[in-house]
Order: C-alpha cells, then structure tokens, then sequence
C-alpha cells in the first residue's frame, strides 16, 4: 500500500441497535446492501473493486457471497 494514501473508516449510526451478543448475519447483509444505496445515491456507487476491497476489509464474517458482492458495485 501507499504510505501517503488516506485512511477511511465508514460509520453508519442510522438506524443502528446494540446486540448484546454477535450481530446475525442477516442483519449485517442487509447493513451492507443499505451501505450500498447510500453510496449509489452519493455519487454512483462503490464499484465492483471498491466493493471487493471493502469484502477483504471486512474480513472472514463478509456475509454476502462473491456474486451478491459484485452485484452491489
């Protein structure tokens, strides 16, 4: 990576809810799919590269599979 290169953190508190335990995968989906929209409206959406970082990102409890991914960008 490039040492110059900005860091960004995404925080979305609309809509949120504590849990007093894991959050259910079905949830988070439907954050990132809300996430989505939200980034479409702004200023054309995230790109399947963008979306795919943001998977990596994520990490192993990504719960969209690899096509619902692509489809977001």
């Amino acid at each position: 990576g490039d040492a110059d290169a900005p860091v960004v953190y995404v925080i979305d508190f609309d809509r949120a809810r504590l849990y007093g335990g894991p959050v259910p995968l079905s949830r988070c989906a439907a954050d990132i799919r809300r996430l989505a929209r939200s980034a479409r409206k702004l200023r054309g959406g995230l790109g399947a590269e963008g979306w795919r970082a943001m998977a990596d990102g994520y990490g192993l409890g990504w719960p969209l599979s690899p096509e619902e991914t692509a489809a977001l960008g």
